[in-house]
């Protein structure tokens, strides 16, 4: 799942995540999926009993086709339904599996609780609200961006989105299973998440990484080693934005050409005392690193 930088799981990840789920019988799992990562693709067949996320949701009707979805995964059931979401198979058994389904979490919940009552609980909270009056849509289903959540909410915003959740397992970055911390608060918690100033700022930092993916993925340039694995790939390119920070380079076209360069040399350049020094310096017109970063003596043994 380069596209995506992270790794796929592997078999391993299915049998663990059985496991921990026959391990707490005491509470009811759901599995979430985002299904906007199907979106023209064949997706996965939906058990009858799974639950649309956007249902009911003010501003989200239409988007219900690229909806986060539950889907009931109990000891009863694990071993049947837990293999194939892991695996992405489109539901034939002759298909082989593909690369792995991106952006997959299990929840145990509460014994009782239904998907419904936590798809009213979520109602309110698929948004989040700068103070400059904006709005933007929190995939909770995406787990690049749950796994960052607790680090931009407050710690009373972050429960009211895991109230009577007790586990919460993601698919992380590696292919393998992370627990998130459920950090609780005695402070009332919102039915709405409004983020100040440096919350917002905060949240957009933590995008950067992806959202420099992101760009690279849209050139659809060649340079990706083929033995690149997605979790390299997102770690190339986050310490090439953490090194921009530390230069001060703030154009987002000269952060991507080198983060493209980190990427293209697997990390070579990262560790290059000249690339630094010629970072530091700053000899380009700002925006226009492109006209002079191949033509720079600090890059020339890659140019060879």
């Amino acid at each position: 799942m380069i596209e995506f930088a992270l790794n796929p799981a592997t078999q391993e990840t299915a049998d663990q995540i059985v496991y921990t789920i026959c391990a707490r019988q005491d509470l009811d799992w759901f599995a979430l999926l985002d299904t906007a990562f199907d979106y023209g693709k064949p997706g996965f067949p939906l058990p009858p009993d799974a639950v649309n996320c956007f249902e009911g949701v003010i501003f989200l009707d239409d988007m219900k086709m690229l909806a986060p979805v539950l889907i009931p995964v109990g000891p009863s059931v694990a071993s049947e339904r837990v293999p194939p979401l892991i695996e992405h198979r489109d539901g034939h058994c002759d298909e082989p599996p593909r690369d792995g389904r991106p952006m997959l979490s299990f929840l145990g919940v509460e014994k009782g609780l239904t998907a419904a009552e936590l798809v009213e609980q979520w109602k309110g909270l698929h948004f989040v609200y700068p103070e400059d009056g904006e709005r933007y849509l929190l995939r909770i289903a995406d787990t690049r961006t749950l796994a960052k959540m607790p680090k931009f909410l407050e710690v009373e915003q972050w429960q009211a989105l895991h109230q009577n959740i007790a586990e919460w397992h993601i698919i992380g970055r590696r292919g393998k299973l992370e627990e998130i911390l459920l950090e609780k608060t005695d402070k009332r918690l919102p039915f709405k998440l409004n983020l100040t100033e440096k919350q917002f700022a905060k949240m957009v930092e933590l995008d950067e990484p992806d959202n420099a993916i992101s760009s690279i993925n849209q050139l659809q340039l060649d340079i990706i080693p083929e033995d690149m694995t997605g979790y390299r790939f997102f770690d190339l390119a986050s310490q090439m934005l953490w090194k921009t920070k530390q230069y001060g380079i703030t154009s987002w076209n000269d952060i991507i050409s080198l983060a493209i360069l980190a990427v293209g040399t697997n990390g070579e350049i990262l560790d290059d005392s000249d690339v630094d020094a010629w970072m530091q310096a700053k000899d380009w017109e700002e925006g226009k690193i492109g006209n002079v970063l191949y033509s720079a003596p600090c890059f020339a043994r890659w140019r060879d």
